[in-house]
């Protein structure tokens, strides 16, 4: 399976969720596909009970912003440490429209300087998921060191939540699978690391991405627990090293009408 970011887009979340995750881990045998990033392996921390505390890393320097060349057709590897990392190609225009039920009471509204964005919540299919980003906003982690988003891949993925900043960081915990939603245009996952490392698919505990078009080779391999409802120009200005200003839960009944 090609890589999302974790490097945790391998997304990743997830070879190019999570925009992940990869030092140490071999390229995915396809670069015909796009995927978040992932993290090392040495990186995976699998206890839950881990408590999330306020990220104590310092933050890379932020990398040039990237040139917003079309992906399509690129082989290239990002310019981050792991090998594995690769680029995604060939991302679908946007075609799918998102299933609106089993949303959660509460939206997750994201401040940048770009502008605003709001993401629905799917507590139905994720809860798990749903209830760890809340707890992380909450907690003002995305407005931290985790406040850059670190990966940009045009037509692809943008990919944030990483405290290092450079696709291997996260809180110390990992997060059970909950695979049901699809990758369409303004889907919001949780990158992760590749399959080789972690069979049971788990997800990072704080890299996500957002996809700039619908990802269809993405699903059945990143759990989506969210989606861009305002804001998802915002969204495709977004660009590497933008920063999240403000991070707040809020009740869904105060933001959408």
């Amino acid at each position: 399976m090609p890589h999302v970011v974790t490097r945790v887009f391998c997304p990743c979340l997830l070879s190019g969720l999570v925009i992940a995750i990869g030092g140490g881990c071999a390229p995915t045998p396809s670069m015909t596909t796009r995927e978040p990033i992932e993290m090392s392996s040495d990186e995976v921390i699998t206890e839950e009970s881990t408590p999330v505390s306020e990220p104590t890393e310092s933050m890379q320097a932020p990398a040039e912003e990237e040139a917003e060349s079309p992906a399509s057709g690129s082989s290239e590897p990002p310019t981050l440490a792991q090998p594995s990392l690769l680029s995604p190609v060939g991302a679908v225009e946007a075609t799918s429209e998102p299933d609106a039920s089993g949303l959660d009471n509460d939206v997750v509204v994201l401040v940048t300087a770009r502008g605003r964005l709001v993401i629905e919540l799917y507590s139905e299919d994720a809860p798990k998921h749903v209830e760890n980003f809340k707890k992380l906003v909450n907690q003002r982690f995305y407005v931290g060191a985790a406040r850059r988003f670190h990966r940009y891949e045009p037509g692809f993925v943008i990919q944030g939540g990483d405290p290092k900043g450079d696709g291997t960081g996260g809180p110390g915990y990992t997060i059970p699978a909950e695979i049901k939603r699809k990758h369409v245009k303004g889907a919001v996952a949780m990158a992760r690391l590749a399959d080789s490392v972690n069979p049971q698919q788990e997800s990072s505990g704080s890299q996500f991405y957002i996809c700039l078009n619908d990802l269809p080779q993405l699903d059945g391999e990143y759990t989506v627990f969210g989606m861009v409802v305002q804001g998802m120009s915002v969204v495709e200005r977004l660009r590497k090293s933008d920063e999240i200003t403000n991070a707040t839960v809020r009740p869904r009944s105060d933001v959408i009408q």
